[in-house]
């Protein structure tokens, strides 16, 4: 993966978090509501000129994977316990693949959500 820093900050507005990432081209922050109770995970977004995906989860998400079009699992890194009850998690995907879909599991390595590539 490409040298990539993920964090979360308080936002200015009310009910309103930060994600703010810094890769190999450049960096950006932007607000974010909190994911809802029915919510585990959600993609912010791809980082600028990689093929990388990220996004923030609850911290009882233990697992996140990307799946292809083709079937291929590609497991994100993930990091729990960032901040305000939430992880950053990114994966990266081989140029050309087409992402489906986010696969988001628990502790046991249940399915909790499955989150639409977009």
């Amino acid at each position: 993966m490409p040298p990539l820093v993920m964090w979360l900050s308080d936002a200015p507005r009310k009910n309103e978090l930060m994600l703010c990432e810094s890769g190999p081209n450049g960096g950006s922050c932007a607000g974010f509501p909190p994911l809802a109770p029915d919510e585990f995970a959600r993609t912010q977004g791809k980082l600028r000129g990689t093929d990388v995906w990220f996004g923030v989860a609850k911290d009882n998400v233990h697992g996140v994977t990307a799946v292809t079009e083709e079937g291929a699992k590609l497991p994100a890194n993930l990091t729990r316990s960032v901040g305000a009850g939430l992880g950053l998690w990114a994966v990266e995907y081989p140029s050309g693949a087409d992402v489906r879909r986010i696969v988001v599991t628990g502790a046991r390595g249940e399915t909790l959500e499955r989150i639409p590539a977009r």
